[in-house]
């Protein structure tokens, strides 16, 4: 299971990677919806229709594993993929067991 989890970890920071210069080159090629209420009454700026059209070839060049679409949560310790809890990065399972030996920090096993 631990080529899972380092498959992950590459997942992740290809995504990180590449998330600022995808939102770049969407907002070229969205430029006239973004700003289209912002310059009603003045002269509006244009692209030239080749830098859109190159800015969408550039976002389909990238790579697909460098979306966030594409990552999944998985257990840092397991690999396991169902039943993350997202703030620790871990399945319920090692959850508890960590829980019930006192290595987390503010959870302790409550009785009744």
């Amino acid at each position: 299971m631990k080529y899972l989890v380092v498959n992950d970890k590459k997942k992740r920071k290809l995504a990180v990677k590449y998330q600022l210069k995808k939102l770049c080159l969407k907002a070229l090629f969205l430029e006239e919806y973004l700003f289209k209420n912002f310059y009603k009454n003045k002269k509006k700026p244009t692209f030239l229709s080749f830098y859109k059209f190159s800015s969408v070839l550039k976002i389909s060049y990238i790579n697909k594993k460098g979306s966030l679409g594409v990552i999944k949560n998985r257990c840092n310790f397991t690999g396991r993929s169902q039943a993350i809890i997202r703030y620790y990065k871990i399945s319920r399972i090692v959850f508890r067991e960590l829980a019930s030996y006192g290595d987390l920090l503010g959870i302790k096993k409550s009785s009744w």
